[in-house]
């Protein structure tokens, strides 16, 4: 049976541009986010499809986002001047592509490259309209509105400088109306049943009460998207309590939110940064007030978060169990992940903007404040198909959407420039940065990792990063540098360096120096270190969740059956593996923003995101709470038994491992049972893939275990059969594992996963297929039918054994076989 669920939005008319809603445009001061407007299914602006928000002015579209060949959109708000005088207008297009600005049309371009100009004054925001209109046989199109002035070539115009306000979202909202339309009226949505709570919130109103915080707004604004998308409920965004008998959801500072909801009895506010507590409150407005009060800003988005993961959500229901009482602070203050938008990662290069701060959003609900980008110039290719965005306008973007949340952002900057003892390098270097740290909006740290890669001497680096900091000071004067003796003390030609680098930092103290990390290839102890390293340094940790072998934390003792196929870089939840990891060290550091290298780790970063927080927070309950959120109130237990289903998969010899079936069954189960939406979803999809790709090496396993033990049989008889028939036999029974083969339907499973999950988010788990850069990033797909037996060791053997003169001769080295 078909269904189509098309949302029908009752727009306001057409001809209501901007004009109209510019008297509305103070008279509720919350801004929100980017531009509000409609997306219609026809290049006329007819067809009217759906509400959307427009958080960049710079998209690409493709088949993937389902738009169509013929669309429209039109999207307004407001554009805040970036300086006075003439701001320059330029938008690039291979369709038609339109901006209004207080009225007066800049733009109207069909297709290239059209710019127009309005004199502004720095800071004042201006009713904007953009409109953008999509017709042909392709699917694919783009657009890109940049703007310049005197001064400052063109740039893409930030996040930050795009706002919509609470009363125009209220008014498009009040105007649209969700209807269905069945093409089969047979079809029934299952009745699912799901305890939703002894509170319903589906009528529950959002009330911010600091909305000149954009980090408040946009934790309100992130409680209403993930609700809505997972209940298809629209919960109100305003500023002013609704009347009595009205559930309501009050966010916001501290002092504002209890002095209108008290604090109940035993319960107290933390006095530590990003602290909050979350309570329900029941008799001030005759109705249910869940209240969520932060300690700061940061504390307020925290507690949005940890609401999210606490409300029982399904299909049109959302609701809260009434006992809820809560004041927490976390136990260390930096808790983040290392999120490189480059060519080297298994997915990470082909995401939009959206997709970042769907994920920083993802991230930040189980407590990440902190994020590590990676410059234009690293370690990697200077370009990706894959790519977007080029990588200095995405870096730009991801820092200005990171201070939009008010995460902190660190960049991992390797010194490779060259020999850092000549002028011209450190000079070279030097306007490198430069370049970059003058366009971006937000640094707090820089960390130069000592090695892996880069190969200067710490005499000679250090003074090199001082010059970095002063650099770094010029356009963010509070940021800080840190370095890592990564790579230090490895390898002969390096001898020395760990103790150089120590005597160093214990005789001058350079005050210029703010932190150490500590990484893969530190050739020492994290409780060494900190007892080698002054105790003015605080210590990051920066742990390797990503990879399996070769690595800081390789799954130990793993079976090369597994080892040889997955790889270095598969999708790998390591949840009590990495839960013991945490708390053995945790002791020596401040905190952590882990190395990562795509989504393929993503349980791993919430669960070192979870015990940031809370140190004590138990695994099981780390992963039902992953799995109610990320797929299903539905699957909360099962889904969490089939991820620590995985981690055992891993462990002991894969012969002998029988919870490899076990945890293929369990996900066959709610792969049974799935919606098609959580078939959509990424997450589900990963373990999906990890569960049949297991599954299918430990048959394969068995199976071509068995045919190398019956060819070996078949050699121990050479003598009656004669030396070439022998081989002739053993070969055939041998070449089985490719002329019969087994679980022919798990592995075409895992080739339907791979393909979902790079339409989903991108994974490129194959190079020929998805153009991963190299296979041991990730592209395990690629070895899904690696041998797993001798057999193509044997089949060398047996050709070099059948050109020998004799039977003698050829029964012999036969025999070698065998020994």
């Amino acid at each position: 049976m078909n269904k189509k669920a098309i949302l029908i939005v009752v727009a306001l008319a057409v001809v209501e541009a901007v004009t109209p809603f510019a008297a509305d445009a103070r008279a509720d001061g919350t801004k929100k986010p980017g531009l509000i407007g409609f997306q219609y299914g026809s290049a006329d602006f007819t067809d009217l499809q759906n509400l959307s928000r427009l958080s960049s002015l710079q998209r690409a579209f493709s088949q993937d986002d389902d738009y169509g060949r013929e669309w429209s959109g039109k999207w307004i708000g407001f554009v805040a001047a970036p300086a006075s005088g003439q701001i320059t207008f330029s938008a690039e297009t291979d369709q038609a592509v339109g901006i209004q600005i207080a009225g007066k049309t800049i733009i109207e371009s069909k297709r290239g490259i059209k710019t127009g100009s309005l004199t502004m004054t720095k800071g004042k925001e201006y009713p904007i309209e953009v409109t953008y209109v999509k017709g042909g046989s392709s699917y694919n199109c783009h657009f890109k509105i940049q703007w310049s002035w005197a001064g400052r070539d063109k740039v893409s115009i930030p996040a930050a400088n795009l706002v919509h306000t609470a009363k125009q979202q209220q008014r498009w909202l009040q105007k649209a109306k969700e209807v269905e339309r069945d093409d089969d009226d047979d079809w029934v949505y299952p009745a699912w049943e799901f305890p939703v709570g002894d509170i319903d919130l589906s009528a529950a109103k959002i009330v911010v009460l600091n909305p000149k915080s954009k980090i408040v707004a946009n934790a309100a604004d992130m409680l209403h998207d993930e609700i809505k998308k997972r209940t298809r409920i629209r919960l109100e965004v305003r500023t002013s309590s609704p009347r009595k008998g009205v559930a309501a959801i009050v966010i916001g500072p501290g002092k504002k939110v209890t002095k209108k909801y008290p604090l109940p009895k035993g319960l107290k506010l933390p006095r530590k940064a990003e602290g909050y507590a979350l309570w329900i409150d029941t008799d001030k407005r005759n109705a249910t007030t869940v209240c969520l009060a932060g300690v700061d800003d940061r504390g307020t988005l925290f507690a949005a978060g940890r609401l999210l993961r606490l409300l029982k959500m399904s299909r049109d229901k959302v609701g809260i169990d009434k006992d809820i009482k809560i004041a927490t602070a976390p136990r260390w203050g930096l808790r983040g992940h290392q999120l490189g938008y480059r060519p080297k990662t298994n997915s990470y290069d082909a995401w939009t903007i959206e997709m970042w701060e769907q994920y920083y959003r993802d991230m930040v609900v189980f407590g990440m404040n902190a994020l590590e980008l990676i410059p234009p110039k690293s370690d990697d290719d200077d370009d990706s198909p894959h790519l977007p965005t080029p990588k200095l306008e995405m870096m730009v973007e991801m820092s200005q959407l990171a201070d939009d949340y008010g995460l902190d952002v660190w960049i991992w900057w390797p010194a490779i420039d060259g020999d850092y003892s000549e002028p011209r390098v450190v000079e070279s270097g030097l306007k490198d940065r430069d370049e970059v740290l003058k366009k971006l909006p937000r640094v707090d740290v820089v960390f130069v990792p000592g090695g892996d890669p880069g190969r200067t001497h710490p005499k000679i680096l250090l003074p090199f990063m001082k010059k970095h900091k002063q650099v770094l000071n010029r356009y963010h004067p509070k940021a800080q540098i840190w370095v890592s003796p990564q790579g230090f003390d490895r390898g002969g030609s390096r001898r020395g360096w760990l103790r150089a680098f120590f005597d160093i930092l214990q005789t001058e103290e350079p005050k210029w120096l703010d932190g150490i990390v500590f990484g893969p290839q530190v050739e020492t102890t994290l409780e060494n270190l900190r007892k080698e390293v002054p105790k003015r340094y605080p210590i990051r940790r920066y742990p390797d969740i990503t990879h399996c072998r070769s690595s800081q934390y390789a799954v130990p003792n793993w079976d090369n059956a597994y080892r040889s196929t997955e790889g270095r870089e598969p999708i790998n939840p390591r949840p009590r593996a990495y839960a013991k990891i945490f708390r053995d060290l945790q002791q020596y550091a401040i905190g952590y923003i882990t190395y990562s290298e795509g989504c393929n780790d993503d349980l791993n970063k919430i669960v070192w995101s979870c015990l940031g927080w809370d140190p004590d927070m138990k695994v099981e309950d780390i992963l039902k709470e992953y799995s109610r959120y990320f797929i299903s109130a539905r699957f909360e237990h099962k889904f969490a038994q089939g991820l620590l289903g995985l981690e055992k998969d891993w462990e002991g010899p894969t012969l002998t491992n029988e919870s490899v079936y076990e945890t293929l069954r369990i996900f066959q189960e709610m792969e049974r049972d799935a919606l098609p939406q959580d078939k959509l979803n990424w997450r589900f999809q990963q373990g999906l893939y990890r569960a049949y790709y297991d599954a299918y090496i430990k048959r394969r396993l068995e199976y071509e275990t068995s045919l190398q033990q019956q060819a070996m049989d078949v050699l121990r008889s050479a003598e009656q059969l004669g030396s070439l028939a022998a081989i002739q036999k053993a070969e055939k029974i041998l070449d089985k594992a490719v002329t019969e083969k087994v679980a022919t339907d798990w592995r075409a499973r895992v080739f339907e996963m791979a393909e979902a999950l790079f339409q989903s988010i991108r994974m490129q788990l194959s190079v020929k297929r998805y153009k991963a850069i190299r296979i041991n990033r990730g592209a395990n797909l690629d070895e899904i039918d690696k041998p797993l037996n001798d057999r193509e060791k044997l089949t060398d053997r047996f050709n070099s054994i059948r050109p020998l003169k004799s039977e003698q001769e050829r029964l012999k080295a036969i025999a070698r076989i065998l020994d």
